[in-house]
């Protein structure tokens, strides 16, 4: 495992909570040091008092470089965007999850829905999100945390392989299903139960009641 999440809690006293605090800020400001050195975040001059003060937010398509910078501005309404739900933020799923399950959910956010089940194809999975098998770990994470359905067809194992496949027959993708409502929850209670169930089981698995 390559994240462990824990909650953040301050305590009632004030040289604790001044911790707390000073915490919050360094982890920001490291927030935005990342950020900048991705061109995504223009600070002000390095080593200068104030050079986290009037950050300027800066183009997400990799326009930006070290010889210039562009400028974010909101999409316009007929352009090609994503549309995350904002308790992927504000519940902590963007701080619980590895990297491979936020690239897995958001490749389900785009293709899939609420409504019924999809199929996303290897040609999907690898051609538009250059995504490979190894997506399929990730989905299950997701399916145990309840972000998403997986409707498996007959004779598909869990990590996508299959039970008596010749090479000339024809497999099927599995089928995803988004359960948006999960996100309400919070991620580390989440994550901490299954991942513990998992570890039990030796396998993805939801925690009873979770």
């Amino acid at each position: 495992m390559d994240l462990v999440t824990v909650s953040a809690k301050s305590s009632g006293s004030s040289a604790q909570a001044s911790a707390y605090t000073r915490n919050k800020l360094r982890q920001f400001r490291s927030a935005l040091g990342l950020l900048a050195r991705n061109h995504v975040v223009d600070l002000g001059k390095l080593r200068s008092v104030n050079r986290y003060e009037g950050f300027r937010l800066l183009s997400e398509d990799a326009s930006s470089s070290s010889a210039g910078a562009v400028e974010y501005r909101v999409p316009r309404g007929d352009e090609d965007t994503l549309n995350i739900p904002f308790q992927f933020f504000t519940r902590g799923w963007v701080h619980a999850l590895t990297k491979s399950e936020i690239a897995a959910f958001l490749m389900c956010l785009q293709m899939a829905s609420e409504e019924e089940y999809r199929s996303i194809s290897w040609k999907e999975r690898a051609g538009l999100f250059g995504l490979s098998r190894d997506v399929y770990d990730a989905m299950q994470a997701l399916e145990a945390y309840r972000l998403i359905n997986i409707m498996r067809p007959r004779g598909r194992r869990e990590d996508g392989t299959w039970r008596g496949f010749s090479s000339g027959g024809q497999p099927f993708s599995n089928k995803i299903r988004l359960n948006l409502r999960g996100l309400w929850r919070p991620a580390h209670e989440v994550v901490e139960a299954a991942v513990m169930k998992t570890a039990v089981l030796g396998k993805w698995s939801r925690p009873l009641g979770g």
